[in-house]
């Protein structure tokens, strides 16, 4: 259809255009019917994916006793929150701040968590007097909703999913001057995570249809799942002294060169920069090119 009204006038032709536009409501008129019987047939399927208004009503007969969700919405020139707690009066209020706002500051908090470094001494310092400034805007006006809960389920648009709020301080902090171990003086504040848990999920819909999901079969085999193997023998007879071989019962055989180390010249812990082996296109026999976990503290 756009293709034909783009034509000049003189070359349109009226009767493709009347033939378009009529296959276009035959379809539309299809697709209402196969929404309403996917609506009617399966509700569940149907209202995952075309989720419509949740009263907080229902929102609160799936949360847990120690649960409140913290629902945001920010625009061009005005932003909202509700807060749905599991039991008393939901809030909803008219926030101090709008999308352009709180996009800037949370860039600036995000300079901190990626840093293109590469010394740790580099690191450009988390600002704390910005961070809980964010606090007191975004979280500090429903407070007395929310405190008592322990895990806040928050649903959000914009830039605010790129930001942890466990990492906004919930109390005016004056940060110490740092000491010889990197990020020390961070210790003390009073971060939100201190206190609560924070969890995301996209919408009040997507959060009622995964609580109203059956319970997982009790029949469902367990897992066991391993960290940072070792995934050839090479890598068990290259590996650092104080991590334990694996059981003697595994073959032995000759070591190839160890992958080269390259170490950084660093303020603080030293970064240790391993090749990395191409991993696209690899099956289960090529697992043992695979590097090992870089930091020795934690394998």
């Amino acid at each position: 259809m756009n293709d034909l009204l783009a034509q000049p006038s003189a070359q349109r032709d009226l009767r493709a255009v009347k033939t378009t536009q009529a296959d276009i409501e035959k379809f539309r008129a299809a697709q209402s019917t196969a929404r309403r019987d996917i609506g009617r047939r399966f509700p569940k399927y149907g209202n995952l994916i075309d989720p419509g208004p949740v009263p907080p009503g229902h929102i609160q007969l799936v949360l847990l006793p120690d649960e409140a969700v913290v629902s945001y919405y920010f625009g061009q020139y005005d932003s909202f929150v509700w807060v749905v707690p599991k039991q008393g009066t939901v809030r909803f209020l008219r926030l101090p701040t709008t999308l352009g706002a709180l996009e800037s500051k949370v860039a600036k908090l995000r300079e901190a968590l990626e840093p293109n470094v590469d010394r740790v001494g580099d690191i450009p310092p988390f600002d704390i007097a910005l961070a809980h400034e964010l606090y007191g805007e975004l979280l500090k006006p429903t407070e007395a909703v929310w405190e008592s809960a322990k895990h806040l389920i928050v649903m959000t648009n914009g830039p605010l999913g790129l930001l942890p709020l466990g990492l906004l301080p919930t109390a005016p902090t004056v940060m110490p001057a740092q000491t010889e171990l990197p990020f020390a003086n961070y210790r003390d504040v009073p971060w939100l995570a201190r206190t609560h848990a924070v969890t995301i999920v996209p919408s009040a819909a997507a959060l009622r249809s995964l609580r109203e999901l059956p319970p997982n079969p009790r029949q469902r085999a367990p897992l066991i799942g391993f960290g940072d193997p070792y995934f050839s023998v090479n890598q068990d007879v290259t590996a650092e002294p104080d991590v334990a071989p694996i059981a003697d019962q595994a073959p032995r055989v000759e070591a190839e060169a160890a992958p080269e180390q390259v170490a950084v010249d660093t303020r603080g812990p030293p970064f240790k920069l391993r090749p990395v082996a191409q991993m696209t296109g690899v099956d289960s026999a090529e697992l043992a090119v695979m590097p090992r976990l870089p930091e020795p503290g934690m394998n």
